[in-house]
């Protein structure tokens, strides 16, 4: 329409609208703030990205007994950081152990559009980044040993039964049984697992700390990718910087390494204060041993010789107060 009426004004047949009705005005000024504000989102998103390393195993043995199928695709997510599109696109031939009995872990070869559904006619998924990723268990013998069994007896009880190699399959009884596994169905079965440990840790016979951990874990957003998260923690505690961290998860970037790797700093820099303090507290409490034994010595002869309106009565007794306050300390503590 705006080059219509610019053709008839050029041509002279109209004297209604002129040309510069159509251009705006430089001399047009508008003040510009100068700050660059970041707005919050209306509603944040608590997402779970890790869990008490000491938790692990017991995850892992929750998902071998809720979810079979892909329980060895979770240790690949937790020793390995690999996405659920990447566990689901792996095939026989893309996982090796590496070393003698898989001492050193696995190898991962992560490529694009390996496995084709055949019903469907697509990919039943996609890598973000193609790479070699390596599943290290972080020296942690038993977790080795016990990848080496779920590898073995995984690829002994599933097998796909059309020609796609796929290392994942569909297991329920149906026209899909033997099929490669999608995304979707195996965030049913991990869906499985996450319910049955938070009512595994909200047993009432465990502690305290795990009932509240159960229940704060019904009331987070978390999801498969939590295996990558839980793998990038393990990572920033034993990497000397990001850069590392960054290469065992394989990212193109440091942005995402550099999160995780400051937030195990800040972490670890608490650990050191809390144990600065606590070694101080023991330095004042055997202190305090020693001037009990001082003070149960000669209490019986100080007692005698003053009033119990005198001076030395009132310091007696704060420094009685205070042997209160250091057994206190004792029983909060207790054996540290």
């Amino acid at each position: 329409m705006r080059e219509f009426y610019l053709f008839l004004i050029d041509h002279g047949c109209t004297k209604k609208v002129r040309r510069e009705d159509f251009y705006l005005h430089d001399s047009i000024t508008k003040k510009e703030n100068p700050f660059s504000v970041e707005y919050p989102r209306d509603k944040s998103k608590r997402i779970l990205h890790d869990i008490p390393e000491r938790l692990i195993d017991l995850f892992i043995a929750i998902a071998k007994r809720e979810a079979h199928p892909i329980a060895f695709g979770i240790y690949l997510q937790i020793y390995g950081g690999l996405r659920v599109s990447e566990v689901v696109s792996l095939r026989y031939e893309d996982l090796i152990p590496v070393g003698y009995n898989a001492s050193f872990g696995f190898e991962a070869t992560l490529t694009n559009n390996t496995i084709v559904r055949k019903d469907t006619k697509n990919y039943v998924s996609t890598v973000k980044k193609e790479r070699y990723q390596y599943i290290d268990p972080l020296d942690v013998s038993d977790s080795v040993e016990e990848g080496l069994e779920m590898y073995i007896e995984h690829v002994s009880k599933y097998k796909a039964k059309d020609n796609s190699g796929a290392l994942f399959v569909n297991v329920i009884n149906g026209p899909y049984k033997g099929m490669p596994m999608t995304k979707k169905n195996y965030t049913r079965y991990f869906n499985r697992v996450k319910k049955a440990f938070c009512k595994e840790l909200m047993d009432p016979q465990n502690s305290i700390e795990d009932r509240e951990l159960g229940r704060s874990l019904l009331t987070l957003d978390w999801s498969t990718h939590i295996g990558r998260g839980i793998f990038t923690n393990m990572k920033a505690r034993s990497s000397q910087n990001a850069f590392q961290v960054q290469d065992a998860r394989g990212d193109s970037g440091p942005e995402a390494s550099a999160h995780y790797f400051e937030k195990a700093q800040i972490v670890e820099n608490q650990q050191e204060l809390l144990t600065k303090q606590t070694d101080y507290i023991k330095s004042l409490l055997a202190k305090n041993d020693s001037y009990e034994e001082l003070l149960e010595g000669s209490e019986q002869d100080l007692i005698p010789m003053v009033s119990p309106d005198s001076k030395h009565d009132k310091l007696r007794k704060k420094n009685t107060n205070s042997i209160d306050v250091l057994d206190s300390i004792k029983s909060i503590i207790g054996d540290i």
